[in-house]
């Protein structure tokens, strides 16, 4: 009908028009509609989507930043709340901005737990860690208190918010209008604030402080007497204070990770104060803290802060903070941070290159009272005979002083104790060398220092005394358990190990047997090349070839051309009735060699059996200690033994020097004007005064021993370096020293210069004698020369050595006499007279060789 009416009143083209016409107006008025009407829309759940995802990314970056600025967790959690509570405000206004009162109604029912939990949809496992992570986040910001009570070794409450410190209660109340948002179930918490939770008789020297949430509107509310502004930290000085190790591990190393993240804007409040404790770390405390701390058991005021820690965090092992991603700190930042409080100017520890003259340094803890050295100065001389420079120190109450002599230090050693706690301030990649006592210390050992050196940057070594170097072997048989099964005192219990193996033991070392770990510490060190590595090995004055035989307890050596001797380094037994050196081990089983028994005759000049002849048997005998045989000591000594021979030709000059070496111990086939010629010679070589051996009817022991004497090959001679790590340079000083003579250099003649050379004239009187002294004297003086005359015979060593190093020409006839050269000084002239006999041969090997090694220069004459 309509389209018919249509067709008649208007044409098709204009029904088109008004039918685009008809549509248009209806969408007016259906706008025109929703727009007067203003129906109440519901939030959208795309538009919920938005604003949840909105919340989650500004959160995520928010952590992602903190991880870069280190931001202390109170801040980010203000923060997260701030995003929170503003995309909701936003969200809120752009959907119902004419309904503001009902907005706010709706913010206020929403939960912001749920505002983050209930938006996101993802797909990827990450996105669920993300979002677990702003649940912790966000439910910690709400939290007042939260405490850690499942840590193994500490336990402690972190306080945020409005936190009030009794000391009279030893409470600490923490006020808060969200208390019925806290997760935790217990209404009250008690806390020893000492970081050794697992050990009672510490926790009962650590004050409990009890921890409780309350009511502002509370009549038993404590009111603030003081407020600060900053964070605090309430911690114990109490438990095993005092002990250096537990000073650091219990107290200031938990302290410097509690702490840190604050720099230095924290109250720290002590609870258990021990006065000479605070003394003692006073500096730790400045470097840590901006505030004078306070003591606050004597408070009788209520102390109010805005956040509080109770207790103090800690690693589980000792001396470590080995977990960086925990704690964001590692025991490089500490031992950064005590070198900065300490003033401490050594970072490294000295790399010395082949050929530099710098020694490494070496520092010995004796310790005092148990576990103590009873041979300090034996083990400094070796120490400085491998090249160390040496000093020797026990820790005091003076932390700071002692601190920079550690830092100054290349390596420590010491026997396990508190004192080896002093590492913490050697510098980077110095040694340090952990004396183990008898006692099965192995675990504590690692423990302790062995495993904390490690975390440190330290490079570490250890070495486990024997038996025999343990002082209980004076007061227990070696077949008792203290030595068999030291495990078993153990059983009994701390107090039964602790009396025994601590507090009654102490160490004498065997220098010898100690001797490779001082190398291998030096190796550490050095850029070796391999000729100084053997050079190290044979030290000034040593004879010990060690890295070849360091397990060896006998070690004989029998293919030298002109000596033979045996080293001895365990328990020796020397009994001169039987000529017998006796060596008892209870390592015989490692001894390399079948033989039950050695024959030494002490002199060095093996190949001559008329010299030999007229120097006594020895006899080196292992064997077991409960042997029937083995004598029992009747005078104990500390240091090792050098037994050796004055017989043979000694009382001729030369042979006095080349055959005798530069040590002095036991005497055999003593020859007292030989004693007598001597003496400042043996004495230089020895603190003790030598034993004629052969007169004693009691048993000598000693820790080591070595029987017979090292020799170089040639006379008169020490020219091998790489085996004995001297030269006849250095012999030479030694001479110089000993008898003070003066004169280093020859005299240098210049032209016009009235000066004139001395000549000494050994004339000899026996045989091969000058019989023209006195015409010779008259032409030397003619040719400028002051002319001396003298022979040794006459006058002591002493005397006539000062005579020698007058002078810069000496000359004679072939002979024993010569050997005075020996006192010229660097550059003078030997004349060597050559009788007829064919002598070239015993002169050059005598002397014409030698004194090129000395520096001199020679002239033969026929």
């Amino acid at each position: 009908m309509y389209d018919s009416i249509l067709a008649r009143s208007f044409s098709r083209h204009e029904q088109k028009k008004l039918g685009y016409g008809a549509f248009l107006c209806c969408l007016l008025i259906a706008l025109c509609f929703c727009t007067v009407l203003k129906p109440s829309l519901n939030p959208l759940p795309p538009l919920n989507l938005q604003r949840s995802l909105g919340v989650r990314n500004k959160i995520l970056a928010l952590m992602e930043s903190n991880k870069e600025s280190n931001s202390s967790e109170h801040v980010i959690k203000t923060k997260v709340d701030r995003i929170i509570k503003t995309e909701e405000f936003k969200n809120a206004s752009l959907i119902h901005e004419d309904e503001v009162e009902d907005s706010k109604q709706e913010q206020k029912n929403e939960s912001i737990t749920d505002s983050v939990t209930t938006s996101p949809i993802s797909s990827s496992g990450d996105d669920d860690d993300q979002e677990t992570k702003i649940v912790e986040v966000v439910t910690k910001s709400v939290e007042p208190i939260i405490c850690n009570v499942k840590q193994p070794r500490t336990e402690y409450c972190e306080v945020n918010g409005d936190a009030r410190v009794d000391g009279k209660s030893s409470s600490v109340i923490v006020a808060s209008s969200q208390l019925e948002m806290s997760s935790a179930s217990n209404s009250s918490w008690t806390i020893r604030t000492y970081a050794r939770k697992e050990d009672p008789t510490a926790m009962s020297h650590a004050r409990k402080w009890f921890v409780r949430p309350a009511s502002t509107d509370d009549q038993e509310f404590p009111q603030c007497s003081r407020n600060h502004n900053v964070p605090a930290i309430l911690f114990s000085s109490g438990g095993y204070t005092g002990n250096h190790f537990h000073d650091f591990t219990d107290v200031v190393i938990p302290l410097f990770i509690t702490s840190r993240k604050y720099k230095g804007e924290v109250q720290f409040l002590v609870t258990d104060i021990r006065p000479f404790w605070i003394e003692k770390f006073k500096a730790v405390l400045k470097g840590l803290s901006n505030y004078q701390f306070i003591d606050i058991d004597k408070e009788q005021v209520v102390h109010c802060f805005p956040s509080i820690t109770v207790g103090l965090i800690r690693h589980g092992k000792e001396l470590s903070i080995n977990d960086p991603s925990k704690y964001s700190l590692s025991m490089k930042d500490f031992r950064k941070f005590l070198r900065t409080t300490y003033s401490l100017k050594k970072v490294n520890a000295i790399r010395v290159k082949d050929g530099q003259r710098k020694k490494p340094r070496l520092l010995i803890i004796p310790r005092k009272r148990t576990r103590s050295f009873t041979n300090t100065v034996e083990i400094m001389r070796m120490a400085k005979r491998l090249g160390y420079k040496v000093s020797v120190a026990e820790a005091s109450m003076d932390v700071a002083k002692f601190a920079e002599l550690v830092n100054s230090c290349d390596v420590l050693m010491g026997v396990h104790g508190a004192g080896l706690t002093n590492i913490l301030f050697l510098p980077e990649n110095a040694v340090f060398i952990q004396i183990l006592p008898v006692g099965g210390f192995e675990w504590l050992a690692a423990t302790d220092f062995g495993e904390p050196s490690q975390d440190m940057n330290l490079k570490y070594l250890e070495y486990k005394i024997s038996n025999e170097e343990s002082t209980l072997i004076q007061q227990y048989p070696l077949d008792h358990a203290v030595f068999t099964d030291p495990y078993s005192i153990g059983k009994q219990g701390w107090e039964a190990f602790k009396s025994i193996f601590l507090d009654k033991q102490n160490v004498k070392l065997n220098v010898n047997r100690f001797k490779p770990t001082l190398l291998k510490a030096l190796e550490l060190l050095h850029h070796f090349n391999g000729l100084v590595l053997k050079r190290l090995q044979y030290a000034a004055f040593s004879f010990i070839e060690v890295v070849a035989k360091k397990l060896e307890p006998i070690f004989c050596n029998f293919k030298e051309r002109r000596t033979e001797y045996c080293e001895i380094n365990t328990d020796v037994r020397v009994a001169a009735k039987s000529s017998s050196v006796f060596v008892a081990s209870s390592q015989m089983d490692m001894l390399a060699d079948g033989n039950t028994s050695w024959t030494i005759r002490p002199y060095a000049r093996k190949e001559d059996a008329t010299a030999m002849s007229h120097a006594r048997k020895w006899f080196v005998r292992p064997l077991s200690t409960d042997h029937q045989e083995i004598p029992q000591c009747t005078q104990n000594h500390s240091v090792p033994a050098l037994l050796f021979s004055t017989g043979g030709f000694t009382g001729n000059h030369f042979h006095d020097f080349t055959d005798v070496g530069e040590v002095q111990f036991l005497i055999t086939d003593t020859r007292l004007w030989w004693i007598k010629k001597f003496q400042e010679v043996l004495k230089r070589l020895s603190n003790y005064q030598f034993i004629d051996i052969d007169k004693e009817q009691v048993v000598h022991c000693f820790p080591s021993i070595t029987v017979g004497l090292i020799r170089h090959e040639k006379e008169l001679t020490i020219n091998d370096r790489s085996n004995y790590s001297l030269s006849m340079k250095d012999f030479r000083k030694f001479l110089r020293t000993t008898y003070s003579l003066k004169k280093a250099n020859a005299i240098r003649v210049r032209d016009g210069q009235h000066q004139k050379s001395w000549l000494l004239i050994i004339p000899r009187k026996r045989t091969r004698s000058f019989t023209n002294t006195g015409e010779i004297g008259r032409m030397a003086r003619s040719l400028g020369y002051k002319v001396s005359v003298a022979e040794a015979v006459a006058m002591n060593v002493t005397k006539f050595a000062q005579l020698v190093n007058s002078c810069d020409v000496l000359m004679g006839v072939h002979g024993a006499g010569l050997t005075n050269i020996l006192f010229l000084p660097d550059n003078a002239i030997l004349i060597q007279i050559l009788p007829f006999g064919g002598y070239e041969w015993t002169a050059k090997t005598a002397f014409g060789n030698p004194s090129q090694d000395i520096y001199e220069s020679q002239v033969h004459g026929v």
